[in-house]
């Protein structure tokens, strides 16, 4: 499929996106080992435990969100950004990571939509390519080496299970994803 998208001209490097910004989950990064991390070369600082965290409303915009800004807000009017991310408690944690991927990807499931899926629903009537056709809420919490993920995971759960309180990441604005042309740090 991405030979397809090649021929049609979009690169999905470019794809726009927009993003809620969240506090990282931290608490959990300190359980993981730094041997377990996933970290690409020709990549640096896009994988491993993830600190920018944030809440993708939508990705696969055909243009760059920071050059349509106005239409994103257009479409977002009325819509009210949660205060802050609450992990579930009864399924906080799920893994990610296509079959050809050298890594898993680790993220935190909300214990409630909180408006997420109303904010991906306004934001599909712009121009997009649907890469997921699935939307599911959720915060990144790293990238770990291939097949690690299923050894962490009971630690990681039980760590949650084990807090007074839900995890609760404090949004901190909304994000228009990377400048037009800027690569992947």
């Amino acid at each position: 499929m991405t030979d397809l998208y090649a021929r049609l001209g979009i690169d999905f490097d470019q794809l726009g996106c927009v993003m809620l910004d969240c506090e990282p989950p931290t608490f959990l990064h300190d359980l993981v080992p730094p041997t377990f991390w996933y970290r690409d070369p020709a990549r640096p600082g896009e994988y491993g435990p993830e600190m920018q965290a944030h809440v993708t409303l939508l990705f696969g915009l055909i243009r760059n969100a920071n050059t349509i800004r106005a239409e994103v807000d257009e479409v977002l009017e009325g819509w009210r950004a949660p205060e802050f991310f609450e992990a579930s408690k009864r399924a906080p944690l799920k893994l990610f990571g296509g079959p050809g991927a050298p890594y898993d990807c680790i993220v935190l499931r909300p214990s409630y939509d909180l408006g997420y899926s109303d904010a991906h629903r306004r934001l599909s009537r712009l121009p997009h390519i649907n890469t997921f056709p699935d939307y599911q809420a959720h915060v990144t919490v790293g990238y770990v080496i291939k097949g690690a993920g299923k050894y962490l995971l009971p630690d990681l759960e039980r760590a949650l299970s084990e807090r007074r309180t839900p995890l609760q990441l404090a949004h901190t604005g909304l994000n228009y994803g990377r400048a037009e042309g800027e690569p992947y740090a």
